[in-house]
């Protein structure tokens, strides 16, 4: 049973099932688009040649190199405020800070597991405790006040609309709801969410999450309803990691394939940038530019995307974070 909330703009309501996608043209390459798990690893692969025929330029840049991360527990969430600074997780005890002047001050080291974030519309950070099935509001000074642990079970990414709050359960399968007057409930259980993990609402007030043990993409209605948009990359598993909107696109990080995807509300897909391997030029892409183990997605105020990266292989006991700056062209 889902609680009614305020209605998401852009759905009708009722259970969409995913074979109804939009019948406007072009209906094909949508429908393949979602048949990508299903398909031979011959086809997924001539699909895959089909979008890097015709990639995006993208400018990337490296905002800062080198903060800590906890060996093998890869990285959390990354948010930008309206001042441009900038939040990244480490999935670990800490949250880091990064000012526009590229100083790096540890907000917080009180978490256990801080994995995804967002910047609420007060300006401060909402930062997910995975490990506590907790989400908290963390200040100016890193002093942290309780939102909810109700309900929550391994939050990861979280989103505010409308003064409302949205978090992903990835261990639960769910999306729960907080309301204005802190009132926490189910609000999806729909059994397309597997693994959620990246959550955003576009400029027209639609909800989508992405899975990290499918490569699904999924709008989500008013009523909890979900309803897939587009499969994403050759690998189906532990790979979408995060997205954001911007622009009436929607941008999501794939972190094992090294690549970051551009899409339509509609399910057209374009290879935004990566070849599949990793890497730490900056530039252009296509290119020079690559990205390794691409995270955490989010806007900031000067219209650039936003990711931070894991440097190494998963588990290394010395690989940092990075972060970094993509600017569409």
């Amino acid at each position: 049973t889902h609680r009614p909330v305020t209605r998401l703009r852009g759905e009708s309501g009722g259970n969409v099932r995913p074979s109804n996608l939009s019948s406007e043209e072009p209906v094909k390459i949508r429908f393949l688009l979602f048949l990508i798990p299903f398909l031979t690893p011959g086809v997924a692969r001539a699909q895959e040649s089909l979008l890097r025929e015709r990639p995006q330029r993208v400018r990337v840049d490296t905002v800062k190199t080198d903060i800590p991360i906890v060996a093998g527990r890869a990285i959390g969430g990354i948010s930008v405020d309206r001042s441009g600074r900038i939040y990244s997780a480490n999935f670990g005890k800490r949250v880091y800070r990064v000012d526009a002047n590229g100083s790096v001050t540890l907000l917080t080291n009180k978490f256990v597991r801080a994995s995804g974030n967002t910047i609420d519309d007060h300006g401060e950070l909402l930062q997910s405790e995975y490990e506590r099935n907790e989400l908290y509001r963390v200040h100016e000074d890193g002093s942290r006040t309780l939102v909810t642990d109700t309900g929550l079970q391994g939050p990861v990414g979280v989103v505010m609309h409308q003064g409302e709050i949205f978090v992903l359960n990835y261990l639960g399968d769910t999306i729960s709801h907080i309301a204005r007057d802190g009132v926490t409930s189910l609000f999806s259980t729909d059994p397309l969410l597997n693994g959620p993990n990246g959550i955003a609402f576009d400029d027209a007030g639609d909800l989508y999450v992405v899975n990290l043990k499918d490569n699904l993409v999924l709008r989500i209605d008013g009523e909890g309803c979900a309803r897939a948009v587009a499969a994403l990359g050759q690998r189906r598993a532990f790979n979408n990691a995060h997205l954001v909107a911007m622009g009436g696109r929607l941008y999501v990080s794939k972190i094992f394939e090294h690549r970051i995807y551009r899409l339509t509300p509609d399910g057209d897909v374009d290879l935004l940038i990566g070849s599949g391997a990793p890497g730490v030029q900056d530039g252009f892409a296509p290119g020079q530019a690559r990205l390794y183990h691409p995270n955490g997605m989010a806007k900031g105020p000067d219209g650039r995307i936003y990711t931070n990266n894991y440097i190494g292989p998963m588990g290394s006991p010395t690989a940092p974070m990075r972060i970094r700056t993509l600017e569409p062209w």
